[in-house]
């Protein structure tokens, strides 16, 4: 049996694994072989995997989920500046190695930064809603653990809190009823026992 932890690593792999697939399928479809298709998406995965985890693990839940807004969006948007720079830098590095000062030779895929840049931002904002999602998970069973842990703790307060006054007047009731050989008496005790049952 898996535990949590093992649960959720086997998400993230498939996430990733399945972003990796998307990114080789169109960066093949733009126009570049496998050879460069591969180089690309052998540099962009880990930068787009930085960027999602920088963001999911440390601006949501610090700035966002904190009601810290606008110091989320400022850093959100620094951080999507600068992974898109990496992206850049990461081109232009393919663009040398790749192509040896050929802009002939470089893959078309290089050339369009909006299409890598639009791939990035899509994977990071996809990575983050994920992210949302599971901190919502989260919250809502806290949510639903704390209602639950405070209902018992209200019953067992309720259960401890059985009235001696009530008790003493219900069986004097009970006393003076079963005196006049009352019909009533029965069913009473019925009461007090399913009454007493419960409580106790």
């Amino acid at each position: 049996k898996f535990t949590p932890i093992w649960k959720e690593a086997i998400v993230h792999i498939l996430f990733w694994l399945l972003v990796l697939i998307v990114f080789y399928a169109l960066f093949i479809q733009q126009g570049g072989g496998l050879e460069a298709t591969g180089l690309f998406v052998i540099f962009y995965m880990p930068i787009t995997m930085t960027a999602t985890y920088v963001t999911g693990l440390f601006l949501i839940p610090n700035y966002l989920l904190k009601g810290r807004v606008f110091f989320f969006l400022l850093y959100y948007s620094y951080a999507i500046i600068g992974t898109v720079y990496l992206f850049a830098l990461v081109s232009m590095g393919i663009f040398w190695i790749y192509t040896e000062i050929d802009l002939a030779k470089m893959p078309a895929i290089g050339l369009n930064i909006s299409f890598l840049t639009l791939s990035l931002c899509v994977v990071v904002f996809l990575g983050n809603a994920c992210f949302l999602l599971k901190y919502w998970w989260q919250e809502r069973e806290s949510r639903l653990q704390l209602a639950l842990d405070q209902r018992e703790t209200e019953l067992e307060f309720l259960k401890g809190q059985l009235n001696p006054h009530f008790l003493l007047n219900t069986l004097n009731n009970l006393y003076a009823l079963s005196l006049k050989k009352s019909d009533e008496a029965p069913e009473l005790i019925l009461t007090l026992s399913g009454l007493l049952n419960y409580m106790l």
